[in-house]
């Protein structure tokens, strides 16, 4: 099978599966949230094996599919989880070192949760005390 063909077929597996994962997440009304924390490895995966290129064609597309069937704080946490695989899977690939994607990481999820804590309880109007 040619390396091309290959990639996309890949790619539109890891995009099926997220928006299997998304529906699940919308009709169960937010229960896996949480795990949407866990797209970035397929996307890590799939950058390693193909290369930066393709995986942003497939961030592209998945942040798409999360536009049209997930909820906005699913949004959110599906485009930041997307953007953590791709700058995680670039690290592998640059062979930065380990201890600094693990903090590159723990970071990323530190203000992600701040962010969805914090700043959505005052736009959505909810009082944290």
């Amino acid at each position: 099978m040619n390396s091309k063909t290959r990639a996309i077929s890949e790619g539109a597996m890891m995009l099926a599966l997220m928006a299997i994962l998304l529906l699940a997440d919308r009709q169960m009304a937010g229960f896996f949230e949480l795990l949407l924390y866990f797209l970035s490895v397929p996307v890590v995966i799939y950058e390693v094996r193909h290369g930066t290129k393709m995986t942003i064609a497939l961030s592209i597309a998945a942040t798409i599919i999360a536009f049209m069937f997930s909820t906005f704080t699913g949004m959110f946490y599906t485009v930041t989880a997307i953007l953590i695989g791709v700058v995680y899977g670039y690290g592998i690939l640059k062979d930065w070192n380990n201890s600094r994607l693990l903090f590159f990481t723990i970071l990323a999820n530190i203000l992600i949760t701040y962010i969805t804590v914090v700043l959505f309880a005052s736009v959505f109007g909810y009082d944290l005390n």
